[in-house]
């Protein structure tokens, strides 16, 4: 298999320019090692305001260290990083009181009960709501007098999250929320972060390896793999703007309106695909009728998004349409 990128945009991230101002989270050419293992190698993102992004890659691909990154947990070796106008390494402290952490692997201890958890947030957040937490309680049912230990995985998942939102925050960063969670679950705590986050008018960043997730309630996508950010694209625009043209037994360089307008290429079971931004149509149908029976052009699902930018795979079948 021979993967091959294109031009200038090799090996970077394809974003779109924002205003700074509309911008919550900006990360440039973030590095960072443990010993000998290179866990980000130039990690670099914007998360817009008011959007809910999903942050997706293979288990080991960065998010988690970005994550911690972003919270000041650990400082890069390179790179900036700012979060709600502040760097994390000056102003950790401002802002963990702004953002809602929901951390994969940390759990409440099991001898306490929700209310006690619950009075630590408290104590430990100026801004935070008794009574938004008691509403939401009530809403997703969660009985506070029980303990964490006799909560099941989807409640302890609740109980995080309310957890998260309760002190008011501005961004809301979810490191894998539904891992572990049984399909009713996972479904229902989808719903509950798409309803928050949109009534409280709050930006999340959320991070998962489960396409489907991302699918569910994502509005902008950022794809990292082997530590660096290799797609940042709205969900509507990766769905109305990227194309995979296939050509059947191509030698050579692509036309020059494919290669100039191309993020990624390879070579797959003897084909060549090019995966490309157009946003003009005709241009495209003119290229593919020019070379009729030679090129087709698929929209793509984000499953096979994913396993094109990552791995080079070309899955079509059920996991691409082809554009009529």
């Amino acid at each position: 298999m021979n993967d091959t990128d294109i031009g200038s945009q090799r090996d970077q991230v394809v974003i779109r320019a924002t205003p700074v101002n509309s911008l919550v989270i900006s990360v440039s050419q973030l590095k960072r090692s443990f010993g000998k293992v290179q866990a980000l190698c130039g990690m670099s993102m914007s998360i817009k305001r008011g959007s809910i992004t999903g942050f997706l890659g293979n288990n080991g691909a960065g998010k988690t260290t970005t994550i911690h990154s972003l919270l000041g947990f650990i400082p890069p070796d390179q790179g900036t990083i700012h979060v709600l106008g502040f760097d994390p390494q000056v102003d950790p402290v401002k802002i963990r009181q702004r953002v809602g952490f929901f951390p994969e692997r940390d759990q409440p201890y099991d001898w306490m009960t929700i209310d006690v958890l619950f009075d630590m947030g408290a104590a430990a957040y100026p801004t935070w709501n008794r009574d938004l937490q008691k509403k939401l309680c009530e809403q997703f049912s969660v009985a506070t007098e029980k303990k964490i230990k006799h909560l099941s995985k989807g409640n302890v998942a609740k109980v995080k999250l309310i957890f998260a939102l309760a002190h008011c925050p501005e961004l809301l960063i979810l490191d894998e929320p539904t891992s572990g969670l049984d399909p009713a679950s996972r479904y229902e705590l989808l719903q509950m972060i798409r309803q928050l986050t949109t009534e409280q008018n709050i930006t999340t960043l959320f991070s998962s390896h489960n396409l489907d997730d991302v699918s569910e309630i994502a509005t902008d996508l950022v794809i990292i793999h082997q530590g660096k950010s290799i797609l940042s694209e709205s969900v509507s625009t990766i769905h109305e703007e990227l194309l995979l043209i296939e050509a059947k037994e191509w030698t050579g360089d692509p036309p020059d309106a494919v290669k100039a307008c191309t993020i990624k290429s390879a070579q797959h079971h003897g084909r060549t695909y090019w995966l490309i931004r157009s946003q003009s149509m005709d241009a495209v149908d003119e290229i593919v009728s020019q070379q009729d029976g030679v090129l087709t052009t698929h929209r793509m699902s984000l499953a096979a998004l994913f396993l094109f930018l990552t791995q080079g795979w070309v899955d079509l079948g059920a996991k691409a349409e082809v554009v009529e």
